[in-house]
């Protein structure tokens, strides 16, 4: 196993689930997310290796394709580039 990615919604959770992948596999990748600039420090403190706060990410991915949308003008006879199955800014 290379990489484990934690995405529970309950940080305490995702620090034990963290915790204990490094003390069992040492050399795993570990990708988890937080809701709290202080919660993505924890789990860097927790050995994962890439930490993202949720809210961050998602409000950023926000702004870039409001930004696309104003300055990309889109023809009448163009699809939108939105698939309604997955979550804002994936494509």
């Amino acid at each position: 196993m290379e990489l484990i990615v934690i995405a529970m919604d309950n940080h305490a959770s995702n620090l034990l689930c963290a915790e204990r992948a490094k003390k069992f596999m040492p050399d795993v990748q570990i990708a988890a997310i937080a809701r709290y600039p202080d919660q993505v420090l924890e789990l860097r403190d927790a050995g994962v290796d890439v930490a993202r706060n949720l809210y961050e990410e998602a409000g950023q991915g926000l702004a870039e394709d409001a930004v696309a949308a104003i300055w990309e003008p889109h023809s009448e006879a163009e699809e939108p580039d939105v698939d309604p199955r997955v979550g804002f800014g994936e494509r």
